[in-house]
């Protein structure tokens, strides 16, 4: 079983809209730097993150699994493990309401997941937290 210490040091990264790096990260900018530091993989870096930029990573996403795309990302089944990426929903405020992904948070161990959000530093919650066990909309491993 891999050591969760990995996580450690993105507990003191501050939230900061469209950030990329150890100074401050939005959530997909963390899970970008925990990829690259973490597994030596560079992934997108979409400007600042925002629904439409969630969309796209989630269509990336969905599209590997359906077999619509070529995608190096795949449904990850459970138990989940280190570095999987999970995309959480958030209310639509568009005509017709819906949900849409608005957030994401990466893996540290089957039931831990690391994230930030506006009103936080980057914390590891457990999925049965109440800020995001409702939130979830799929978890996706980087295979490619």
């Amino acid at each position: 079983m891999m050591s969760t210490r990995w996580a450690a040091p993105y507990l003191t990264i501050p939230y900061f809209p469209g950030g990329r790096g150890p100074a401050g990260c939005d959530c997909w900018g963390l899970v970008r730097l925990v990829y690259q530091e973490q597994r030596g993989i560079l992934l997108p870096a979409y400007s600042d993150v925002d629904g439409e930029d969630l969309r796209a990573i989630a269509r990336a996403m969905l599209e590997g699994c359906d077999g619509r795309k070529a995608s190096p990302w795949v449904a990850a089944p459970a138990p989940w493990r280190a570095f999987d990426v999970v995309l959480m929903f958030g209310p639509d405020r568009s005509p017709g309401g819906g949900r849409l992904p608005v957030h994401c948070g990466v893996m540290v161990s089957p039931r831990l997941m690391l994230h930030t959000e506006a009103d936080s530093a980057a914390v590891i919650v457990d999925l049965d937290d109440a800020t995001v066990a409702s939130r979830r909309m799929g978890v996706w491993r980087h295979v490619g």
